[in-house]
């Protein structure tokens, strides 16, 4: 191979590393607690890595999450497009409570795939592993202590 070709090669794939690397290793942002029971969080930045969230990741570790932030409260769908496992998602208001919950919603597998989203207003959504509200106990009303950056 050409030297011109190789160095070519090198550098893409240390580009192509360093983008899987920002993908995969995310670190915790925050931190939420429902009671006795937290949940390191990551929070997308921007509307890309909003719009993108937990799509195409083999799995989530069962103490992590995914909390998203919105501007103000309002009634923020979300669907499971492109999602590899279930999940439970968590609507809360401004104060932290807990407003609406979808709990071990599967992956969307056909289009159009389902939207979920609260009956009330809500400024945040945490995205955990299936099932972890029943786990977990929280409920519609439960309060969270967010311990944002």
């Amino acid at each position: 191979m050409k030297p011109a070709k190789t160095v070519l090669v090198v550098l893409s794939l240390v580009m192509l590393f360093f983008i899987l690397y920002q993908i995969l290793s995310t670190e915790p942002a925050g931190k939420i607690c429902f009671n006795q029971s937290c949940v390191l969080v990551e929070i997308p930045n921007g509307r890309e890595e909003m719009s993108r969230g937990l799509m195409y990741r083999e799995s989530l570790a069962t103490d992590n999450g995914m909390l998203f932030v919105f501007e103000k409260e309002g009634i923020h769908p979300f669907w499971m497009k492109n999602m590899k496992f279930p999940i439970d998602l968590i609507w809360m208001d401004s104060g932290g409570r807990v407003v609406h919950i979808e709990c071990n919603v599967p992956p969307c597998r056909k289009e159009p795939c389902i939207v979920y989203q609260p009956e009330e207003k809500a400024m945040y959504v945490l995205e955990v592993v299936g099932n972890y509200t029943l786990s977990e106990n929280i409920r519609k009303g439960s309060s969270a202590s967010l311990l944002l950056p």
